[in-house]
């Protein structure tokens, strides 16, 4: 595992497991608290080849909170449906999802992911 310790003004030290979404949003708002963070990762680069995700609209306004909400939306790309691939790669159920949200942009955003 790799790490980097930051030292914040608090008198809270705090080390973090993952370098995922959650774990960074964890040690940003921990940081800015004054608290001196670690951040632990496995993987020491990331991986090559990435998935989008996405970034429910509660999630936004904690990035929003963090100050990250700007910069997301910038690179965010909104989707317009949703498809559930096999292990095959085939879709299921074989034709579009068919809810109510689909064919227009929602409220969430996609990330591109790491890169």
């Amino acid at each position: 595992m790799t790490g980097e310790t930051v030292r914040g003004t608090g008198d809270g030290t705090a080390v973090v497991v993952g370098a995922g979404v959650g774990g960074l949003a964890t040690a940003i708002g921990l940081r800015r608290a004054g608290w001196t963070v670690t951040v632990l990762e496995r993987r020491a680069a990331p991986e090559r080849y990435v998935t989008a995700f996405g970034i429910h609209p509660t999630a936004q306004i904690a990035l929003d909170r963090l100050g990250l909400g700007d910069a997301l939306r910038a690179r965010a790309v909104p989707y317009r449906g949703a498809r559930i691939r096999r292990p095959t790669a085939r879709s299921w159920p074989p034709s579009r999802w068919s809810g109510s949200s689909a064919g227009r942009a929602g409220p969430n955003c996609s990330s591109p992911g790491p890169t």
